[in-house]
């Protein structure tokens, strides 16, 4: 599937999240700590949240939403 000049790493990652089988099919954790990842990232990245004011204006559902589907009585 891969020729012989890609590298090593990515391809046992890959074929260990694809494996049919999930008994021996990694876990996205197990993935997020595979060696592969772990070489490509820089060791002091910093893991950045969205800004809360963004956030809550994403996850806002109107009031007036649910009117749509109620039956008037």
């Amino acid at each position: 599937m891969f020729d012989n000049q890609t590298p090593r790493r990515p391809v046992e990652c890959i074929s260990d999240l694809l494996k049919y089988d999930p008994v021996l099919r990694i876990t996205s954790q197990q993935c997020l700590v595979h060696n592969y990842l772990r070489e490509c990232l820089p060791e002091n990245l910093p893991y950045m949240l969205p800004e809360p004011e963004l956030h809550a204006q994403q996850l806002s559902i109107p009031q007036d939403s649910h009117a749509v589907n109620e039956t008037p009585s």
